[in-house]
C-alpha cells in the first residue's frame, strides 16, 4: 500500500529515551512499504496535536533532527 488518507490526531509520546538515534521519533504522512521510489500522493493524513514530554537521549550523528 503506498500513501495515506485520514487523520491521526491526539498522539503522546511519553516517558522516551533514546541511544545514538538517527531518527528517533518519525511522523510521516506518506507510507511507502517498497524499497524503490514511491509515486508522488496528491493526499496525505492529516496529523495534529502531537505531544512529546519527558524525551532525552542522544544523536546518532553530528546533528540532531
Amino acid at each position: 500500500m503506498v500513501g495515506g488518507t485520514g487523520y491521526a490526531k491526539n498522539i503522546f509520546f511519553d516517558h522516551i529515551s533514546v541511544n545514538a538515534a538517527i531518527h528517533p521519533i518519525v511522523i510521516d504522512q506518506h507510507y511507502c512499504n517498497v524499497r524503490s521510489s514511491c509515486p508522488e500522493q496528491k493526499k496525505a493524513v492529516q496529523v495534529s496535536s502531537v505531544y512529546f514530554t519527558n524525551v532525552h537521549g542522544t544523536s546518532g550523528g553530528k546533528e540532531a533532527i
